[in-house]
């Protein structure tokens, strides 16, 4: 859905950049009435987040946590001040609900990630063992908690940066469309100068390349059933006398089985696909570790812009590997630590608010260290007074 002229994702861009999280959701338009509001809205979003970070998941577990804040935290945020009781006065269960309900989404999910990649690159967060090329995945995911109503369930698009372990962008995906044409309205949230995006085999089409070409990145795709002629060309090249420009393998023992993977390269000239460099096949072979007799195989091939002297075969396999972490460190934690699934928010857009918040509070765990998370959620439910230091609340944090 193309982004109109006169919106408030164009006016961020306007706004300083925000150095505490209170001020980042300080830049958001308030979508209520000024007849009756008591609460800011960064009170309110600012509750909200710190009560996804102490390990609530449903909305009205996240709305009685904002409703019981401590007067520190209250007063931190801009909380009322009541001089009848002599305290500040939290927003009830009901009017954070009802706020996150009415927020606009989008401009959510932009001042986000805006305010996250900031404080990624302050922080210089990341891996010893990142590529040369800083990596960019892509990949979709169903909110199915969110079906109701006589409505399907939201889907979202995410790019995650594996190295920062760091979500620059999502949006959502048009219910009467998929995820192939809210690819470049994702990224075109995101800087992509000199990176490498990898998606799914749906996004294997000409239009996609083009359009990251055109944006200076580089692709590495995997080519399936959605794309015969060109699988049968690159499968035609690795079956032929042409021998492999490289090779590459890696074993990875665990669960009971030993996995290998086999990685060949081959020159992509003359392909059907826009600015294909290299081909690549991928062979795995699954093996039972006691006996050591392969059980399956499975041959996977690979379509990538990146030249033979930017990655050869174990670049690429990186590039692969590390593509599973959208789906392994991001939409599997999300089920399993923040129970997304089995939260059944329907109303307006609590479902796309609550998503928002849960990238928001698994960023910052990831660029505090923690690498399992469900165990980093309990730690700041046992220890609230935690929690603002670790989302950069304010610019003095508690």
């Amino acid at each position: 859905m193309p982004v109109c002229v006169v919106c408030p994702i164009n006016e961020l861009a306007l706004n300083p950049r925000p150095k505490a999280l209170v001020e980042c959701f300080a830049q958001i338009p308030d979508p209520r009435g000024r007849r009756g509001r008591i609460h800011p809205l960064a009170l309110v979003l600012g509750l909200a987040a710190c009560a996804v970070v102490a390990d609530h998941s449903t909305p009205t577990q996240i709305g009685e946590w904002c409703q019981d804040a401590g007067q520190d935290l209250l007063a931190a945020l801009g909380a009322r001040y009541d001089a009848l009781t002599g305290r500040y006065l939290a927003p009830g269960r009901d009017t954070v609900i009802r706020v996150l309900a009415r927020i606009d989404p989008d401009v959510l999910d932009c001042a986000l990630c805006r305010f996250l990649a900031e404080t990624a690159r302050e922080a210089d967060v990341c891996t010893p063992d990142a590529p040369a090329l800083e990596h960019v995945a892509v990949d979709g995911k169903v909110l199915r908690g969110s079906r109701g109503n006589g409505y399907p369930a939201i889907t979202l698009i995410s790019a995650y940066a594996p190295e920062q372990g760091t979500i620059p962008a999502q949006r959502e995906v048009a219910t009467k469309s998929n995820e192939i044409p809210a690819l470049p309205v994702l990224l075109d949230q995101v800087p992509l100068v000199g990176k490498v995006v990898t998606a799914d085999a749906l996004h294997t089409q000409d239009a996609t390349a083009r359009y990251l070409r055109r944006r200076g990145a580089h692709y590495v795709l995997t080519v399936k059933g959605n794309r015969p002629k060109l699988r049968e060309a690159i499968q035609a090249r690795f079956t032929g006398p042409t021998a492999a420009t490289d090779t590459f393998h890696e074993i990875e023992r665990a669960h009971g089985v030993i996995r290998i993977r086999r990685v060949e390269t081959l020159d992509a000239a003359g392909l059907p696909f826009p600015g294909a460099a290299q081909a690549a096949k991928v062979t795995r072979y699954t093996c039972d570790a006691a006996t050591g007799m392969p059980t399956a195989k499975e041959e996977v091939y690979i379509i990538t812009s990146l030249p033979p002297h930017r990655a050869g075969a174990a670049r690429i396999a990186g590039y692969l590997r590390r593509h599973r972490a959208i789906e392994n460190e991001v939409h599997y934690v999300r089920d399993v630590a923040f129970h997304e699934d089995a939260c059944r928010a329907v109303t307006g857009n609590l479902p796309r608010a609550l998503a928002t918040l849960r990238n928001l509070a698994l960023n910052a765990l990831h660029q505090a260290g923690w690498r399992n998370i469900a165990s980093g959620l309990r730690k700041h439910a046992r220890n609230p007074h935690l929690i603002p230091g670790l989302l950069h609340l304010t610019k003095t944090d508690i």
